[in-house]
This record gives C-alpha cells, structure tokens and sequence, in this order.
C-alpha cells in the first residue's frame, strides 16, 4: 500500500510543486522505494490506458512519443524516445520489451507519461483521486 507521503508526492508531481516534491522524498525512507516504484509504474499504466483508450496502434504510439518531443524538447537531461515508446508499447502488450528496458529508464519514461497525461486530460484531472486509489491497489497486488 502506498504510504501517504508517496501519494502527496505524486500529487505534488504532477502539479508541479518541486519544493514538496523534493521535501518528501528527503523523508522517504530508502526501504519503500520498491514499493515506491511499483506504485508509480502502476499509475503510469493507468495513464497510458486513459491516453491510448480508444486507439492502441503504433501509429498513435508514435504520435504520442512525438508529442513528448516536443513538449520536452528543452529536457536536461533529453528525453530518450525509443525507450518512451518501448515502455508504451510493453504496458499495452508488448510485455517482452520491458526486458531490454532497464528499470531506471521505465521511471524516466513512466515520469514523462504520468506528467503529459495528467496534465492533459480532463478525464484525470477530474478523477486524480480515484486513479490514485486504483494505481494503489494495482501496486498492492504486485507487492503483497
């Protein structure tokens, strides 16, 4: 279950807050951070099930990895598309990819994705609560 602190710090993220952000994660205690990361990987799958609802092709994939392209064009360090769209291809599927992906790439790739699709969609912004409390019980069944 993911603790309070983790679920403010991902609404800090999300709205952009880095001061909270940064203070919470200086209270972190190093041992939940595989709890930590599981919780967030299963929020960025739920953001991309919101963004790639309707179309799942490759094409829409694409689109979307250009999108980040260029909403983080100005990124230090620059994003890194092939393993943006690694990630969305595994979490639509493509399990298999998410072998050649290392686990710091995915938080980067599942960072991009939580900030551009929270952000955008009114679907989210209007329900982030309740994508909290679903990402929290998917995590759970991952780490109970």
């Amino acid at each position: 279950m993911a603790s309070v602190d983790q679920k403010n710090w991902l609404r800090a993220y999300i709205t952009g807050d880095m001061a909270t952000v940064d203070a919470l994660e200086a209270r972190m205690p190093d041992a939940e951070s595989g709890e930590f990361f599981t919780f967030l990987v299963a929020f960025a799958s739920l953001m991309i099930g919101v963004r790639f609802e309707d179309d799942k092709s490759p094409e829409a994939v694409q689109k979307f990895v250009d999108e980040l392209r260029y909403d983080f064009r100005n990124a230090e360090p620059p994003i890194k598309p092939l393993m943006v769209e690694g990630v969305v291809r595994a979490t639509l599927g493509e399990e298999h990819l998410f072998e050649e992906i290392p686990q710091d790439e995915v938080a980067g790739a599942n960072f991009l994705v939580i900030t551009k699709v929270a952000n955008e969609s009114p679907k989210v912004g209007d329900n982030l609560e309740s994508y909290i409390a679903r990402a929290e019980q998917l995590a759970s069944g991952f780490n109970g």
